[in-house]
């Protein structure tokens, strides 16, 4: 740990990273985290589906003993069972079939019952937590949009952010966004963790400016994720 930000580094041109290898760091990761009642999953859908992100969210599961492990037992110790939902970031995308959702996740995960999985709205599960200033937008645009670029995200993911400062509810809720860097045809490189979030779960309002200019998209995506990642 350094400075408040976790690093974990494996890899090379030529490293081919195990499933046991990639269940090890995340079982090592979750550890220095403590204990939690509440851990939200945001994964990207089935459109990243080669991603791995998939296999991440059932070690995740597993650690937290939400579904049975698929090899040796956690020496985590974490012995309880927090609740546990997964929230797939689609945009705009249609809800992930249950075909999908097996797949990419597992079995185990996609027969739970109560199901964890939680479809993202975007037109009515987001909350507006602020606005790029019109100043701000024109000087992006060049001229062509001069007026506040909302900052959305998903409603759950929000209500997270403001229990984890109220002590009186024990540990706070962990959110785990699962994100990857890919190609993208609109915003060149990009699907990270906070892509996740300010693109995958919000859309209600940006939507609409989304259409205007993909410059627009692409250089105010930028400045919104510095701003989100600074609330988390």
């Amino acid at each position: 740990m350094r400075d408040g930000n976790l690093f974990y580094s494996l890899g090379s041109p030529s490293t081919s990273i195990t499933d046991e290898e990639l269940r090890s760091a995340i079982f090592g990761f979750l550890d220095s985290r403590g204990d939690r009642n509440d851990v939200l999953i945001l994964p990207p859908d089935f459109t990243r589906f080669h991603s791995r992100s998939g296999v991440i969210v059932q070690h995740i599961s597993e650690y937290y003993n939400f579904t049975p492990s698929s090899s040796s037992p956690s020496e985590s110790g974490i012995v309880s069972s927090p609740s546990i939902e997964i929230i797939p970031a689609l945009g705009t995308h249609a809800p992930m079939s249950h075909d999908q959702i097996e797949k990419m996740f597992g079995r185990s995960l996609a027969t739970a019952d109560p199901s964890p999985f939680v479809v993202h709205n975007w037109r009515e599960d987001v909350v507006t937590i602020g606005h790029a200033p019109a100043e701000m937008v024109s000087k992006a645009t060049h001229g062509m949009v001069c007026e506040p670029w909302p900052a959305q995200i998903n409603k759950k993911v929000w209500e997270r952010r403001l229990d984890i400062h109220d002590e009186k509810k024990g540990p706070p809720p962990l959110v785990i966004s699962v994100g990857q860097v890919v190609p993208h045809e609109v915003l060149v490189c990009t699907s990270s963790y906070s892509t996740l979030q300010t693109l995958g779960l919000s859309m209600l309002l940006a939507y609409r400016e989304w259409l205007t200019s993909t410059r627009l998209v692409y250089e105010l995506t930028i400045i919104l994720h510095d701003q989100l990642i600074s609330l988390f």
